[in-house]
């Protein structure tokens, strides 16, 4: 068993204070009596009773209060020490209508969170945080090991939170932010996905990637389709219509990005496509060194404040029947 506040124990101290004489249930009233009668059982009894239940409440409340603990168990995982920054697109051509779940035609931006909720699934023991662009670059999640809270940001995307443009430079330059604040920022890979060419934002996106060559931290560069036209919902005078639009998409710079940090670059034109490029990401970030361990703890404080609550009990009941005061 251990005790998480060892320190209550220093309550006992006043044991003293609790202490009942035999003869506190004397009578008031003085009565002759010859000088050796002997006391009864119950005037005997009532000062050792009393002070063992007194005794028997103090020590379990204050246990109580040390909070006692058992371990449970123990829950092994692990690590692979990295941090991994995902860096998403949410511009407008996000919502081109050019990717299927199942037989279901859906926008890039909802295969995308699909595909990177199941990323971070296989991401056990990694620091997974979020950076999502348009026109300005968003710290969404910082880095954590909670990927249960990273997918529940990644749910909550939607085209516009951040603009309309694509400022990939400000994007990295975000990203490399977070990097640069912890203790290992080579142990750091940013996944870049992004559909488009840099069109906003003030840091270039050569600037940043030498940037993080420098920092010796690796960029993995994801590009969702290409110049092909895609479908996309616009609206018109006479409401919503679905066209057929073209699209910017600046593959060289991309490719200059990945191979200037050592990363690798892929271009995504469906839904199967990114999910095959999140796999080989995975892979290629599959280093495991480290080990975690989580241990589980019982509380076992309810039972002593219960034990407390009945020897308390327990010491008002006598006091009122067995070692009841006489007036």
């Amino acid at each position: 068993m251990e005790f998480q506040f060892p320190a209550a124990f220093l309550l006992l101290i006043l044991a003293p204070l609790l202490w009942v004489h035999p003869k506190s249930g004397e009578s008031r009233f003085k009565f002759i009596l010859p000088a050796k009668l002997p006391l009864s059982a119950r005037a005997r009894w009532r000062g050792p009773v009393l002070n063992t239940l007194k005794l028997l409440t103090l020590l379990c409340l204050t246990t109580a209060l040390a909070r006692p603990q058992k371990q449970a168990g123990f829950i092994e995982n692990e690590s692979t020490g990295k941090d991994i920054i995902l860096t998403l697109d949410l511009s407008g051509s996000m919502k081109a209508l050019d990717f299927f779940i199942g037989q279901e035609r859906v926008r890039r931006v909802d295969a995308l969170k699909v595909k990177s909720k199941e990323f971070v699934d296989h991401r056990l023991g990694d620091r997974i945080g979020l950076v999502v662009f348009a026109e300005r670059a968003l710290l969404l999640c910082p880095l954590t090991l909670d990927g249960s809270t990273v997918k529940n940001f990644i749910e909550t995307l939607h085209v516009g939170i951040a603009g309309q443009g694509t400022a990939i430079g400000d994007a990295l330059a975000r990203s490399l932010k977070l990097a640069k604040n912890i203790d290992q920022p080579k142990s750091t890979v940013i996944v870049l996905v992004t559909d488009g060419k840099s069109n906003a934002g003030a840091v270039l996106p050569s600037e940043a990637s030498d940037l993080a060559a420098k920092l010796g931290i690796k960029i993995h560069v994801v590009g969702i389709g290409g110049v092909e036209p895609a479908p996309l919902e616009v609206e018109t005078p006479f409401g919503k219509r679905v066209v057929l639009q073209e699209m910017e998409y600046d593959e060289k710079t991309l490719r200059e990005i990945a191979e200037k940090t050592g990363g690798q670059y892929f271009n995504a034109k469906d839904t199967d496509a990114l999910s095959t490029i999140y796999e080989a990401i995975d892979r290629l970030e599959s280093r495991r060194d480290q080990g975690l361990g989580l241990a589980i703890y019982q509380e076992l404080y309810l039972r002593f404040a219960l034990a407390a609550l009945c020897t308390l009990t327990l010491e008002g009941l006598l006091l009122s029947t067995v070692f009841r005061r006489l007036p």
